[in-house]
Formats: C-alpha cells, sequence, structure tokens
C-alpha cells in the first residue's frame, strides 16, 4: 500500500526557512541539497511503510535525520503520513 504524504503548513515554511538561513547566513548549498537528499529518502521510506519509525509519544513517530541533524515527527491515519513538526537536533523536543 502507497501511503500519502501530506506536509503541515508550518513544516512547509519551517523547510523553506531551514533552506533560506544555510544559504544566507552560510551560502552553503551543500547542506540544503544534502537536507533535501535525505528528506527525499525518508518520504520514499514513509510511503511505502511509515510505521517503520519509533512512536515518540501519542501516536506520534520521530525520525531523526542523522546526516542533517533534524527530527521529523509525523503520524499516520489510514493511508495518509502527516509530518507536523521538524526540528533541529539542538531545539526543545
Amino acid at each position: 500500500m502507497a501511503y500519502k504524504i501530506y506536509l503541515s503548513n508550518e513544516v512547509k515554511q519551517k523547510i523553506f526557512d531551514i533552506a533560506d538561513y544555510w544559504i544566507r547566513f552560510y551560502n552553503n548549498f551543500d547542506f540544503v541539497n544534502l537536507f533535501y537528499l535525505e528528506y527525499k529518502e525518508i518520504e520514499k521510506i514513509l510511503t511505502d511503510n511509515p510505521n517503520v519509525f519509533p512512536l515518540y509519544k501519542n501516536e506520534i513517530h520521530k525520525i531523526v535525520m542523522f546526516k542533517v541533524k533534524y527530527n521529523l515527527h509525523y503520524y499516520v491515519i489510514s493511508d495518509t503520513v502527516t509530518i507536523i513538526d521538524i526540528k533541529a537536533f539542538k531545539e526543545k523536543q
């Protein structure tokens, strides 16, 4: 079964802000590309089987993006995966 991926508006904005930050302040396009590639890998896994990642709390799953040091939080309802938050390791989880 192929699951659909939905990003909340807040996550869409955070992804844009992350890219903007790394480009504007560090001129680091390599990091932005690495972030995008790791996100696409995770999205592919979530499309196939979103339950491979552990439950974090209250039906919320957590994915650790080791290459870029961010965490994704999401939940699954029927055939839809909703990504609800993305935070840097240093942010309060």
